[in-house]
Parts: C-alpha cells; structure tokens; sequence
C-alpha cells in the first residue's frame, strides 16, 4: 500500500485562474489529468502529490510555456491561500513570515520550505527542507516558490524590492526571458541548489498588513487546522499498521516511506497528538486481536498466526500486558 502525499486544496484557485488566463478550461484541464474537480469544489476534498504535479505539467504543456512554475507564483495573491495567506500578511515582517511559513507549510503544501541564512549585509533563502521532510523535486517548485516570495513580498512591504541573484538547480532553459522579467537580478542555473540572494535588512522591513491581535488569532486558527492534519495522518499510519500487522519487520522508518515523509516528521506529527508509532501499533494489534476474538471462531493459535506471531504464548502475553486479560478471559466475556 503506497500513500500520496495530501496536498490541500487551495491551491486549485491558483491554478483556474492561471488557466483561465491562458485560454485553457480548467474543468477540461483537470479532467485530462484525471481529477473530477466538481467534487473537489463542492466537498472540499484535498489532492495528491501526483494529481497536482499532472495538473501544472499539463497547464505548462497547454500554454507552451516551460518554466510554469514562475506563473504560478506570480499569480497567487494572500486571499487565494485560506488561513496560510493572512496568517503571513499579518506577520510583522519576512522574517517571521519566513518562519511561519515552514512552520505551517503542511497547510499550503507540505513539499515546500525554506531555509534562510545570514551572513553579513546578505540573506540567503535555501529551497530546502527544514525538518528532513522530502521537498519536491521538480523545477517547478523552485520556481514557484521564489516569484511567489518576490510577488508576495512586495505587495506585504509596499516596495519594489529586487532579489541580488537568484540560483537554480534545473538546467538553463532555451528561453530565460520570463526569469529576467520575474527577478530583474542576475540568474544562474545547473547550481547545486536553489537560492535567492537579497539584502538582509529586507527581512525586517514592516509589512503594511501586520497587525499583532490579527496575527495571533489567526495563528490559533492554522494551530487547529495542522492538528487536524496530524489527524489525518495518524489515520494513514494506523491503516498501514493494519494492511501489515502481520508483518513482524514493519517499522516507523517504512511507515514514514509510505507517506513520503522522514522518520523524524513522523515522530514529530505523532508527538503532537500524543501518540508514538509503539503505541499506534499497539492500539492496531489489540483492535485486531479483540475484533478477531469476538466475530471469528478462530482458535488462539490461528489469531496468533494472523498476527504475525509465531508462538502462541508470545501473542497471549503481548495480549494480556496490553489489555489486562488473556485471549481467553476477553473472549467469555463478550
């Protein structure tokens, strides 16, 4: 069983309005990558990993342009982004902007993050992940990410303010004229990563829109929505547990595989619902094992078996420790 990444749907307003601006249908775009996107509208359904990526490959295709990416972040405006948006207008300044952003990117799409460096009169943001989180790896996402910070960064500050350079790892495109409208700084490509370079006083210049009790209230709100992601999340990891239950070598690590996450974001995402992976596990096995000896006439050495356990005492004792009962006392009770 494989699990996609869930990316949240407020992406979508982005992408029909780029579409729509180009001449393209985005219910015929969507369609042709497979995403019912009446359904998605109506019942608020999040996307996948792959569904998104289809979508802007194919917007790209349509509108013959191959650094899709940079439209896309020129084109999203605070309002699109739900919570996430005014959570970073409200921000005093790009430095907790920046902050909030990798804080709460599952909100907005959990492939993206930024990693920012100080040094001297320089400030470096890194298209890197914060967290070992995987980022993704398409020039797409690079390319929306930094004009979506200059676009964005602009309109917060009320300036005009232009990158010193700007990095990427993707090769040089045949066409570099929408990059050098989009960032008016010098551009290099086939780097070892992803940067964009700008003074750093820039980091601490207001935003027009901040606004301290705002920005708290709002925080309380994204707060809510990442735990309820977190949620979500230990769904997913409990339906692996399940599918697999009877695999002995099943750990976190492979878990974390499955939901393209690191072990460590795992662990982090599961800490703040307090619950550990043992623990999921646990609460599987006993689910499992009751439901067994309630609706099956299955023998205790069958239940055994069909958990992955090769002896019976091994189950019965796993069973009793967690449960306060042993297979046997469990089943005359029911």
């Amino acid at each position: 069983m494989t699990i996609n990444t869930t990316i949240p749907n407020i992406i979508l307003p982005s992408l029909s309005s780029l579409a729509l601006k180009h001449g393209v249908s985005p219910e015929l775009l969507f369609a042709e990558a497979g995403v019912d996107l009446e359904s998605i509208q109506v019942r608020g359904l999040d996307l996948k990993q792959h569904e998104v990526e289809a979508i802007i490959q194919l917007l790209s295709t349509h509108i013959g342009e191959p650094s899709i990416g940079l439209l896309i972040g020129a084109c999203i405006q605070p309002e699109m982004l739900t919570v996430f948006g005014p959570l970073i207008a409200s921000s005093p300044n790009l430095r907790v902007g920046i902050e909030c952003f990798s804080r709460f990117k599952q909100l907005i799409h959990p492939k993206f993050d930024l990693r920012l460096n100080e040094d001297g009169e320089h400030a470096t943001l890194y298209y890197e992940s914060n967290d070992e989180t995987p980022i993704g790896d398409l020039p797409f996402y690079a390319e929306a990410l930094f004009s979506a910070l200059v676009n964005i960064g602009n309109y917060f500050t009320g300036g005009q303010k232009v990158p010193l350079q700007v990095e990427f790892r993707h090769p040089k495109p045949e066409v570099i004229t929408l990059y050098e409208q989009m960032f008016k700084c010098p551009i290099k490509f086939d780097c070892k990563k992803d940067k964009l370079v700008f003074e750093r006083n820039v980091l601490d210049v207001p935003h027009i829109s901040h606004n301290f009790n705002i920005h708290q209230i709002i925080k309380q709100q994204a707060l809510k929505q990442l735990k309820q992601f977190s949620s979500s999340i230990v769904l997913q990891v409990k339906q692996i547990i399940k599918d697999k239950l009877n695999d002995p070598a099943l750990s976190a690590e492979t878990v974390a595989q499955q939901l393209n996450i690191s072990r460590r974001t795992l662990y982090r995402q599961l800490k703040a619902e307090n619950l550990s992976y043992s623990k999921l596990r646990n609460e599987v096995f006993v689910e499992a094992a009751k439901e067994m000896l309630t609706n099956t006439h299955y023998s205790t050495e069958i239940i055994s078996y069909e958990l992955g356990y090769k002896d019976r005492s091994n189950f019965v004792h796993a069973f009793k420790r967690l449960t306060g009962y042993t297979p046997s006392q469990f089943r005359s009770d029911c």
